[in-house]
């Protein structure tokens, strides 16, 4: 009986587990590829739906040509404590 008991909690942590890893944060992949691809450049539209973000002016050169860009990335909140 306990043996049956004993799978069936690892049966429903290894459940857990897999649906854990399954869900995925879009939002998350959505920064990483703005970082990634774009400069972390942000527009007026951008929202940091709560999250805590610094915010910033960067000269980027692409093909030659140098602008400026608003820059938003996701600040660490553990190093503000």
């Amino acid at each position: 009986m306990e043996i049956i008991a004993i799978l069936f909690i690892f049966v429903g942590f290894l459940a857990m587990s897999f649906l854990w890893t399954a869900k995925k944060d879009l939002f998350l992949e959505d920064e990483a590829d703005r970082c990634l691809n774009n400069f972390c450049e942000v527009d007026e539209s951008w929202d940091s739906q709560g999250r805590v973000y610094t915010k910033g002016l960067a000269v980027v050169e692409k093909d030659g040509k140098k602008r400026f860009v608003k820059q938003a990335k996701l600040c660490d909140i553990g190093i503000l404590n």
